[in-house]
């Protein structure tokens, strides 16, 4: 199985290290990522959601009207729209952008903006809504004569629809979750099934009770393995550790002063509950801060959240412990930075010519 490299298109440029205020959309900036990602040799990028933000197959759409062959990992929340309507939406921008739209299913926190905009499902409920979501996805996908899905979340009659995917039979359906529920229908109907980087040790044992779920689900085959992880890049790994203690400093600095609309990358000060992904992580870095080759926990100690944890060191450091993760069942990166405008050339320039060629030469792989 090849080996898909992911980067992330955020809506502005902001991140822990860097706060910003206003409106969440700059338009150019987005056009400018897409564009340096594809440039820099990425496969794709994931385009992620929030509760009160930009629409992200707009963003997507806009994307790909700028690009030529990057892919896009389209964030989803199941239950914001009748999913015949987010099938018909997803197929259509698939066809205009020839293929190159992924739809990644993301069921939500308890007090993520659920409740707000009138969510008021449990967890487990949600996570049984998001079941017959994705399949209602596939069958509306694939279906050429019209079918009924009398489901307990969602009900169609006699639907069938008159656009499909560019792709297939259909478009490859990611997810995430990290707890018991989230295996129990990740596993079982997703394509790929995305976690957050880890120590080694606990991502083997996280891959295992995947595939155990998938394979008591029934299903022939087993679902990709994504990670998410951020890079943290110097010449050599003492330069790039100094940098990642100056990214530390600004963190705690810029938590102190955060104003309200600035906290999306600080979750830890804006009242969100954290996930069972971000527990582990949170849990890793009270055993200490450095794990395996280059991991580190140490921002996400701070912010409370899975996603800030980064592998940190030189380009050749990097490259090993990513290759450990392909060792160990990991087939698709989605690989962000903390400071993108210099970061995505960066892992373009550096890393990912140095993985590809290692993933390519070794025998293991």
């Amino acid at each position: 199985m090849s080996v898909e490299i992911y980067g992330h298109l955020t809506f502005r440029d902001e991140s822990e290290v860097h706060l910003a205020t206003g409106q969440a959309l700059d338009t150019d900036y987005i056009i400018r990522q897409a564009r340096e990602h594809e440039y820099a040799g990425f496969d794709g990028v994931l385009v992620g959601l929030g509760g009160d933000g930009p629409e992200s197959l707009q963003i997507a759409a806009q994307a790909a009207a700028n690009t030529n062959r990057l892919n896009f990992l389209v964030a989803y929340r199941p239950g914001l729209a009748s999913p015949t309507l987010v099938a018909r939406s997803y197929a259509t921008l698939d066809q205009f952008s020839r293929g190159r739209i992924r739809l990644h299913a993301i069921s939500g926190r308890n007090n993520d903006g659920l409740k707000n905009t009138g969510d008021t499902l449990t967890k487990g409920q949600r996570y049984g809504r998001t079941r017959e979501f994705i399949q209602l996805l596939k069958k509306t996908w694939t279906a050429r004569e019209k079918f009924a899905y009398p489901g307990e979340y969602f009900t169609v009659n006699d639907f069938v629809a008159s656009v499909f995917p560019y792709q297939q039979p259909r478009i490859p359906i990611y997810f995430a979750g990290n707890s018991e529920e989230a295996y129990a229908v990740g596993a079982a109907e997703a394509d790929g099934y995305a976690l957050y980087a880890q120590p080694l040790a606990q991502l083997r044992e996280d891959i295992a009770r995947i595939h155990a779920a998938a394979r008591e689900s029934g299903r022939e085959d087993l679902p990709r393995i994504i990670v998410l992880v951020r890079l943290i890049i110097g010449q050599t790994d003492e330069l790039a550790w100094q940098r990642a203690e100056e990214m530390r400093a600004t963190v705690i600095a810029q938590s102190q002063q955060a104003k309200p609309d600035e906290t999306r990358w600080l979750p830890a000060r804006d009242g969100r509950e954290s996930s069972a992904g971000d527990l582990k992580q949170v849990a890793a870095n009270q055993q200490g801060e450095r794990h395996d080759k280059a991991l580190w926990t140490g921002l996400s100690g701070i912010t409370q959240r899975g996603k800030s944890t980064a592998l940190v060191g030189s380009p050749e450091t990097i490259v090993a412990a990513l290759a450990d993760y392909v060792e160990a069942g990991v087939s698709t990166f989605i690989l962000d930075g903390f400071q993108r405008l210099r970061d995505v050339p960066e892992i373009g320039n550096y890393i990912l010519p140095r993985l590809r060629e290692r993933l390519n030469t070794h025998p293991s792989f």
